[in-house]
């Protein structure tokens, strides 16, 4: 995390796959959250480019920081081809959650096609004590997809935050990334990532959260090594600030 000179505090998250991580992100977060109050920040700039997603917990634990009231998140509707992998096909799969192994508990019957999964999912995000009050700034790109995207989604529809950059990945139409088997091909060595889980809405548009700002990189600004999205946003704090 970075302090900037224009009372503002730079956040960059480069992954929410928090399982495969050496340090407990919950205590990192935490103690950020904590640093930008002691601070008394005003702006506060999450940048989430080239993050792919992961556990939404982490996206949860983000949102109680900075929401000022609750909000309601839509029920997913989740559904699964399977409820129980086989014993033949288990010694090829693996997985971070074993459970995903046997869906059984989690699922009913959805029609002839499907299952659907019983899990629970975010409906409700509540703010903390002394949640973050000030603007925010979050940046984004096309490689936003799985619990990143459905941050860009929540933050944009309950209006949490500004978004600057270039439409995520996904489809607001549904997504599959977020629970997946990894399928070792024996001899090529060559991974095969296969999705479980499809989240489905039949009620909202297809391709990706777009931006209030939309900013596009463009070959000139990586010669020059020059990151356009992020002095764009320098640039419009600078003058909101201005105008306080």
């Amino acid at each position: 995390m970075e302090f900037w000179e224009n009372n503002t505090a730079y956040l960059q998250l480069g992954t929410f796959d928090v399982f495969q991580l050496s340090f407990e992100w919950s205590r990192f977060l935490k103690n950020a959250f904590n640093e930008i109050k002691k601070r008394k920040v005003k702006n506060l700039v999450i940048d989430i480019r080239w993050n792919e997603g992961g556990q939404d917990e982490v996206l949860l634990f983000i949102g109680q920081n900075i929401v000022k009231q609750p909000i309601k998140i839509p029920t997913r509707q989740d559904l699964v081809r399977y409820n129980k992998i086989s014993a033949e096909l288990k010694p090829y799969l693996s997985t971070w959650d074993n459970t995903f192994f046997d869906l059984s508990p989690k699922t009913k019957p959805f029609n002839k096609d499907y299952y659907q999964f019983t899990g629970e999912n975010i409906t409700e995000i509540q703010p903390v004590k002394n949640a973050f009050e000030g603007n925010i700034y979050l940046l984004v790109n096309g490689s936003n997809s799985s619990a990143t995207f459905y941050f860009a989604e929540i933050a944009k529809e309950n209006k949490l935050a500004t978004l600057i950059g270039e439409p995520t990945g996904g489809s607001q139409k549904g997504l599959n990334a977020g629970t997946m088997f990894f399928l070792r091909l024996p001899n090529s060595k060559i991974e095969i990532d296969i999705p479980i889980i499809g989240t489905f809405s039949d009620d909202k548009a297809a391709g990706g959260i777009v931006p209030d700002i939309l900013v596009k990189p463009t070959v000139e600004d990586l010669i020059k090594g020059e990151d356009r999205v992020l002095k764009t946003t320098q640039e419009i704090i600078e003058k909101n600030n201005n105008r306080c």
